[in-house]
């Protein structure tokens, strides 16, 4: 490949790295390990992996940089929210010396992932995203997630000696833990399952994407977490609602899949039983009601949003078991970090990032419309284990259909307006 050719797909590749980078190479060099007395570094590994990662954003980041380039008020709004959230977090951490020993190592760590893991990769796919190539996306991230998914399978098998794993959620490795795990299951699901539908490609990638919709659904059940189930049902219900013009046949089929998924309800998850134990018992315990720790730390969050509405109320949590975490949820975790005000942008942001991923699936199928699929997992991922310094995946994705949203309405108004003129 020509220096010039790989230049073109620079764009194209950072966007792979951003999504996906971290999964493909911890399942790749990280062993995996059910002891929790074993002492593996992790972070020989993922530090490596995160600046160089970083590395490739800043290079898209210069390369593709424009002083003027006509951002939409959304976007300009995502500006505010990060430097309200970047100056409350320097408040916290250097001047009022928050401890978040229990989040990372050290203070630098804190920074250096509110920059350089969420903010800085959100910028570079935000100033390249025209450069975008989707079927050279395609052809990067469903090899990437097949061989890292099939190391997980064979390194899982290795630890049935030692662990029964038909009683314990599995994980990708040490460095990939059992909810990652099972949302990166289902992307695979989600990006065969696009592909195939929307886009003629040669026989090879009918298997890829048969392949990746089996394999996927079989990692999500066995990392035994039950966001992943519920994102890819919301998820494929939004691709749907948007398969056929005609929208009440669109609703007519999701009524058709919610009612099969009521009647045949025992027997599906007596099948999920068969291939994950564990799965099957955790359905069961949401039936009755299962109080979990997260549980406990989103309420706690609640809680100090309340005693200070808003101001916010630190970057961490500060009673019980709780001090020292984050509420794993980015929406409760930015009405406590930053109050009404910062609660409020993310809620706005989020709706119409929303409202723009389901036009996409509508009018941009072949190429954008993949991202809002994406962002609606991610949408479900970030409620439930999200921190706002991690984010780079939700903002990234965000970022993407905002700009392509907009851009597609522009040029659409501008095509009628000529049409009538």
């Amino acid at each position: 490949m020509k220096i010039n050719n790989l230049k073109k797909y620079i764009p194209t590749i950072n966007l792979a790295l951003i999504l996906f980078g971290y999964a493909f190479i911890t399942t790749i060099f990280i062993p995996n390990s059910y002891d929790d007395n074993s002492v593996i570094i992790t972070r020989y590994v993922t530090l490596p992996l995160r600046l160089f990662i970083l590395l490739v954003n800043l290079y898209v980041l210069v390369k593709n940089y424009e002083r003027d380039k006509g951002f939409n008020k959304y976007i300009i709004l995502l500006f505010i929210f990060f430097l309200l959230y970047l100056t409350v977090a320097v408040v916290y951490i250097s001047v009022l010396e928050t401890t978040v020993e229990r989040v990372y190592y050290n203070k630098n760590d804190y920074y250096f992932f509110i920059i350089g893991v969420t903010i800085i990769p959100f910028l570079s796919v935000l100033y390249s995203y025209k450069k975008i190539n989707i079927n050279m996306f395609y052809d990067i991230v469903i090899p990437m997630l097949f061989i890292a998914l099939i190391i997980s399978v064979y390194s899982n098998q290795s630890l049935t000696k030692s662990v029964d794993l038909s009683n314990i959620r599995q994980q990708g490795n040490k460095g990939l833990s059992t909810i990652e795990y099972g949302h990166m299951g289902v992307s695979f699901i989600l990006i065969s399952l696009y592909r195939g539908m929307n886009n003629k490609g040669q026989k090879i990638h009918k298997i890829f994407n048969i392949a990746g919709i089996m394999l996927g659904g079989y990692i999500m059940l066995k990392a035994g977490s039950r966001s992943p189930i519920i994102s890819l049902l919301i998820a494929i219900s939004a691709i749907a609602l948007n398969q056929n013009k005609k929208i009440s046949i669109n609703i007519f089929v999701i009524i058709v899949m919610f009612v099969g998924l009521f009647l045949f309800y025992d027997d599906i998850v007596r099948f999920i039983g068969i291939i994950s134990p564990i799965m099957e018992k955790r359905i069961n315990l949401l039936e009755q009601g299962d109080l979990n720790m997260r549980d406990v730390l989103l309420n706690d969050a609640i809680k100090e949003f309340i005693s200070s509405p808003l101001m916010g109320n630190d970057i961490v949590l500060h009673e019980g078991r709780s001090a020292g975490w984050y509420p794993h949820n980015i929406f409760i975790e930015s009405f406590m970090v930053l109050g009404v005000f910062g609660g409020l942008i993310i809620t706005i942001l989020t709706v119409v990032t929303i409202m723009y991923s389901l036009y996409l699936l509508k009018y941009d199928k072949e190429n954008s419309g993949l991202y809002g699929v994406l962002f609606l997992q991610q949408l479900v991922f970030s409620g439930v284990s999200g921190a706002l310094h991690t984010s780079a995946v939700y903002f990234t994705l965000m970022v993407l259909i905002l700009m392509n949203g907009s851009y597609l309405k522009k040029k659409t108004k501008q095509l009628i307006s000529n049409l009538t003129y």
